[in-house]
């Protein structure tokens, strides 16, 4: 791409756990991010199936990025 300047994937992390931190994922909610050139891939454990797509889009805003991976997986349940 000519003309266009290539966001450090320090300055993309960092945006990253910014959009992280304000999408309200709850306190049992642990999704950790890396990023290498450019590409960000999320890890973690969500409590539910549910909070995968606002993860996912608020981090696809992010500018610089190349694209998400997600690993991100459901905690099991605890029986009663």
């Amino acid at each position: 791409m000519l003309g266009r300047e290539r966001i450090p994937d320090k300055t993309i992390l960092k945006d990253v756990n910014k959009r992280l931190a304000r999408t309200g994922m709850g306190s049992r909610c642990r999704v950790t991010a890396t990023v290498r050139g450019g590409q960000v891939t999320l890890t973690g454990q969500m409590q539910y199936e549910n909070q995968r797509r606002p993860i996912v889009q608020a981090v696809n805003r992010v500018d610089g990025i190349k694209g998400v991976i997600d690993q991100l997986t459901v905690m099991a349940r605890a029986t009663q």
